[in-house]
């Protein structure tokens, strides 16, 4: 990785250690008896990987490794993470963007009308509308809509309370 952006970029840091997650999965998968793969596993008895865990404590000898990834599976996995995590690929997402704009803009509609308070075709459309008025104009377009709809925001409370029945 580029270490330049490594450097200044707290997102490519993020990224890096993904990286090193990835890997530590891959590698975890792959990992036998005969040739254990910890490399990118945390060290330490706090360790989620087992080996890890019982090299800190000393007693290697008492880990079962779980069944491994074939050999053949390996080969046809790891060139296909290698590219999956190349650079070229991650620096589209630095900087909080994405590798699809309709991730992006998924993720807006979503946060005007939340998966899992579905009420309707009818909600989703007007948060698409809104999604795309807020994406492309900002803020000022949620006050156009409000305006639109006769909703007026004060700037300040009304000096007289309404009574409440």
């Amino acid at each position: 990785m580029n270490t330049f952006i490594f450097r200044r970029n707290a997102t490519a840091r993020v990224f890096f250690i993904s990286l090193y997650i990835i890997w530590a999965g891959f590698y975890h998968k792959a990992s036998k008896e005969e040739n254990p793969q910890p490399t990118y596993c945390p060290v330490g008895p706090e360790s989620w990987r087992k080996w890890r865990e019982s090299e800190a404590e000393g007693t290697l000898e008492a880990v079962e490794h779980p069944r491994a990834l074939d050999d053949e599976a390996q080969e046809i996995l790891k060139p296909i993470d290698k590219d999956l995590i190349a650079d070229d690929l991650l620096q589209r997402c630095l900087g909080s963007n994405t590798q699809n704009n309709n991730e992006s803009f998924n993720s807006c509609v979503w946060q005007h009308a939340p998966k899992h308070e579905f009420d309707g075709k009818k909600i989703v459309d007007v948060a698409t509308y809104c999604a795309a008025c807020t994406s492309n104009e900002g803020l000022t377009a949620i006050l156009k809509i409000s305006d639109v709809m006769g909703i007026k925001i004060a700037a300040e409370k009304p000096s007289k309370r309404r009574n409440s029945p």
